[in-house]
Formats: C-alpha cells, structure tokens, sequence
C-alpha cells in the first residue's frame, strides 16, 4: 500500500517537472526567436531609411523649382 502511494506521488512530480520543462522550453525557443525577427525589422527600417534620404537628395536638387514657403 505504501508502494502504491509513493508510486503515485512520483508520478505526480514527474508531471509537474515536465510541465515545468515545457514551460523552460517555450520561454527557451521565444527568446531565439526575437534576435532574428529584431534583425528583419532592422533590416527593414535600414533599407526605407536609405529609401527617405534618396527622396531628400532629390528634393534637394529640386529645391530651386519648389516656391518659397510663406513668412
């Protein structure tokens, strides 16, 4: 009887410390995820960045057609 009741007992924590796992693995697998989603968004700005600043060189060298803004 005694046998049976550890028995369950062991069971018992064997489910929480795998649960307790899964839950270590998923907060685990987040955090390699995020480096390359920041990395993309990175990548991403980067690239309309540049985009922005040809849109300003153009302006720029448009300047003389644009009228003067009102004082």
């Amino acid at each position: 009887m005694k046998i049976e009741e550890r028995a369950k007992e062991i069971i018992q924590y064997l489910s929480r410390l795998e649960s307790d796992f899964t839950k270590y693995r998923d907060d685990f697998n987040l955090v390699g995820k995020h480096p390359g989603h920041a990395y993309a968004c990175f990548q991403s700005a980067d690239k309309r960045l540049d985009q922005f600043g040809q849109k300003l060189l153009a302006a720029d060298g448009e300047k003389k057609e644009l009228p003067e803004p009102l004082s």
